[in-house]
């Protein structure tokens, strides 16, 4: 027994000797440091003739897997640096290299620039320029292996937010108030296929304190094309080698050198002709004879993006060649950004490096469908052993604390007893979650319940008086994310003395493909316009002030189920069926806090109407909605499709078809059909966003209101995030239509581009927008309002409202004139 417990421990000893050996096997490791041996970030580490290579860390450490036994060149690269090349003769052990790097000398000879002589950086930039093209066109397709780093880390923190202490964060934040929020690493293979497809195949994934796959760890977030005409970040950025360049920086060259290869490289300072239009600072490094980009230096200034939110942007970028002498592609590229938010500051850096590229390689398979991120489903089966033996940036003292820690922590909370205290402490009922909303949690069962703030839920109206719309929400999920939600609700009215309960539950069967069932019950007082055009919330203020209610509603008795589900990338449909008792209201109360002498309307949305437009009926109607984005690309998690936008519009089309159960009403069959792009990039004018629509009846035109088609109107002076096609100035419902109807809203956001020529202006964020709205009716024929609008007053990163001034015309010429404010929707929660 006893030879067989040390037979074990031998055993197992050998295991630990072998698997460090294996850790150390191929490895070049050291320190690059400047001549005042101060450790330099981020330098570039590759072996000459390939691609395989690796970046020093924050501290200048770095590691090197070496593959091959014999003699191989390694060059060490750092912009601003001159580049050194060393032999290393591997003969299977590791090696420690230490580098020092030196400043680049200057061997631009004296020179003289007079009124009629350039600085010579004009004509280096004209001939990159002009092989721009070339250097973006030149590769048909390439497979490579990429290593993403990510860190987020809080430099300074308040005690307080709102009253409420801000502790450690759970852990994250240390005694200075300082911790690092997010730190993450991931491998992925990468394809690129001309003109500009590419994809990303995260094969495994670590994250400090967290199992989640989703991360930040994307490089078609980040990527930042110096070849491209613009460079898109939530504005269009001229590139330094644009064509139009010229127009919108100067250039001097401030350096050439000769680097460990022989290559001339010119090192020239880009200066931007505005401070305060998205445009770069910083440096451009650019290969003599062959024009291409050797590296970059960039800045991005916050101010310059319109956002408040961020201060810098910095880009680092060191291109290599794969194929000499011409083929040059991206090795490393390393985002660092400071920005502020509540009194928060934090700081970041992302570093990618491309490895291991096999250009021309056939890679159309992995084109055959619009996905353009995945990430593998055993991506976070890869244990710390793995990452120690792979990683090829090391990590910092730094991360190194924040993984040991956050591993120990996540071990804590994933457990039921942390789960259960936290959600003990969160659940507790205070004054101050009563009045604002209440959520209770058990966390490990992945279930709550909660209601919304009390304060929130009285409203007023003229038909209900004083009203309470009471609901409670309980919700159920499991760990593929499928989940039911169940919301009992009840509406009371104080002056028509009415209780309408209803009740909704849904079931997300698919969270991949949006699958859900849903089920709804009960009594509620119904919009004739379903889309519901009239914010409750200002309504009610519209009301009590000025005594201007704008509600129009029916009593809805119904019981409907519906299905929903992307049935093929970009294709979703939505069907519903429902059975509904329809019956009038009156309006109840004259109640208002000015104007006690005053009458309200009466809740009948045009006095033209005829009776059978408004009486009782009972109706099954029937209506499916296919909402088709084209082109849609998008991101696969296990359970989990993350969707962009799509450079195509969205196309619409609803059919709906009504069966009267009473004679006194029609049968009808309703067609509408919309195109909708809420973001058209224009590239420096900003970006347009428009919507088309327009709908007729196929056979019998429909007998009650309800059922017309509602070009979107309002009366409010503020309203609460209105929809694309919400018109300012036209009344509600005085284009409604039982025929059919066409109509246009266009809005252009100019983004910056007239604001930045304005002072005082050009130091905001706020932005100029101009815009139309036009529909016809064969009723009414036709309306027109155009506005001029100033969007995006804000109180630091939180957006408040914007601000249009319109004119409005109808068939008989000018009609009205005003303001609206449009609110954003964080003011109704």
């Amino acid at each position: 027994m006893c030879l067989k417990n040390l037979m074990k421990k031998y055993f197992i000893l050998l295991l630990i000797c072998f698997f460090k050996f294996q850790c150390l096997f191929g490895q070049l490791k050291g320190r690059i440091n400047d001549e005042n041996e101060k450790g330099l970030p981020f330098a570039t580490i590759y072996i000459e003739g390939t691609s395989t290579g690796t970046i020093s860390n924050a501290e200048g450490y770095y590691e090197l897997e070496i593959k091959e036994y014999g003699e191989i060149n390694v060059t060490y690269q750092y912009v601003g640096y001159k580049k050194q090349s060393v032999s290393i003769n591997y003969r299977g052990n590791p090696i420690l290299k230490n580098i020092i790097l030196v400043e680049d000398e200057n061997v631009l000879g004296e020179l003289v620039i007079t009124a009629d002589r350039e600085d010579p950086s004009y004509a280096i930039i004209r001939k990159a320029i002009k092989k721009r093209n070339y250097y973006k066109n030149q590769i048909k397709s390439y497979e490579s292996d990429l290593y993403v780093k990510g860190l987020v880390k809080i430099t300074e923190s308040p005690k307080k937010i709102l009253g409420e202490d801000i502790g450690n964060m759970n852990g994250i934040l240390d005694t200075t108030g300082q911790g690092i929020v997010y730190l993450s690493e991931s491998k992925s293979k990468f394809y690129f296929q001309k003109p500009n497809k590419t994809k990303e195949v995260m094969i495994s994934s670590i994250r400090s304190g967290s199992n989640s796959l989703f991360s930040a760890n994307q490089f078609s977030w980040a990527s930042f094309d110096i070849y491209s005409e613009y460079l898109n970040f939530s504005r269009s950025i001229v590139s330094p080698i644009a064509d139009i360049a010229f127009s919108y920086y100067d250039f001097r060259l401030e350096q050439v050198n000769i680097d460990a290869n022989g290559f001339t490289i010119n090192k020239i300072k880009i200066i931007p002709k505005s401070k305060n239009e998205p445009l770069l600072t910083g440096y451009i490094y650019i290969t003599d004879d062959l024009w291409n980009i050797y590296s970059t230096d960039l800045i991005l200034a916050g101010p310059a993006l319109k956002n408040t939110f961020l201060d810098t942007i910095a880009i680092k970028q060191i291109y290599i060649p794969i194929q000499k002498p011409e083929k040059w592609l991206l090795f490393s590229q390393i985002i660092s950004f400071k920005a502020g938010l509540l009194g928060f500051k934090m700081m970041g850096n992302f570093s990618y490096i491309f490895s291991e590229y096999l250009l021309d390689k056939d890679v159309s398979s992995q084109f055959i469908n619009n996905e353009i991120f995945s990430v593998d489903k055993n991506a976070l089966k890869k244990d710390s052993l793995f990452w120690s033996k792979t990683r090829p940036i090391p990590l910092t003292r730094e991360e190194q604390k924040d993984y040991t820690i956050k591993d120990s922590l996540q071990m804590i909370w994933n457990t039921k007893e942390y789960m259960d205290s936290m959600d003990r402490k969160e659940n507790k009922l205070t004054v101050l979650k009563f009045l604002t909303g209440y959520k209770h949690s058990n966390t490990f069962k992945k279930s709550s319940w909660a209601y919304p703030s009390p304060l929130s839920s009285l409203r007023f109206n003229a038909v209900e008086g004083w009203k309470l719309d009471l609901n409670i929400v309980l919700q159920k999920s499991d760990s593929t994310f499928r989940k039911w939600t169940i919301e009992p609700k009840v509406q009371y009215g104080f002056a028509d003395k009415i209780f309408k309960p209803s009740i909704k539950a849904e079931y997300r069967f698919d969270n991949y493909n949006q699958g859900f069932i849903s089920f709804r019950v009960g009594r509620q007082n119904v919009q004739f316009d379903p889309r519901q055009p009239v914010n409750e919330r200002g309504n009610s203020w519209a009301s009590l002030w000025d005594k201007l209610n704008g509600l129009r509603v029916y009593e809805d008795n119904f019981i409907e189920i519906g299905f929903r589900k992307e049935i093929y990338n970009g294709f979703f449909i939505n069907l519903m069926s429902s059975l509904e008792d329809i019956k009038p209201v009156k309006v109840n109360s004259q109640f208002s806090f000015r104007k006690p002498n005053a009458l309200y309307e009466d809740n009948i949305p045009r006095q033209d109407l005829e009776n059978v437009a408004l009486a009782e009926n009972k109706y099954w109607k029937n209506k499916i909605i296919l909402l088709i984005r084209p082109g849609q690309k998008y991101s696969s998690y296990p359970y989990f499709k993350d969707r962009d936008a799509s450079d195509w519009p969205n196309v619409e089309i609803e059919f709906e078809s009504g069966i009267p159960l009473e004679k006194i009403s029609s049968q009808f069959n309703k067609v509408t059909l919309r195109v909708r792009d809420t973001y058209l990039n224009l590239r420096l004018i900003g970006y347009s966003s428009y919507n088309i629509e327009g709908g007729t009846y196929l056979g019998r035109k429909p007998s009650y209101f309800g059922d017309f088609f509602h070009p979107m109107g309002n009366e409010l002076l503020m309203l609460i995030d209105p929809d694309l096609s919400s018109v300012n100035l036209m009344r509600y419902y005085s284009y409604s239509s039982d025929n059919y109807y066409a109509q246009i809203n266009f809005r252009q956001h100019f983004n910056g581009f007239i604001f930045d020529k304005i002072p005082l202006l050009n130091k905001t964020s706020l932005k100029l927008v101009v815009g139309f709205s036009a529909l016809y009716t064969p009723t009414n024929g036709k309306y027109l309002e155009t506005f001029l609008g100033i969007e995006d007053f804000r109180i630091g990163p939180l957006k408040l409202f914007d601000v249009d001034y319109s004119w409005a015309f109808d068939s008989n010429g000018f009609r009205d004139r005003g303001v609206t404010i449009r609110l954003a929707q964080i003011l109704n929660n």
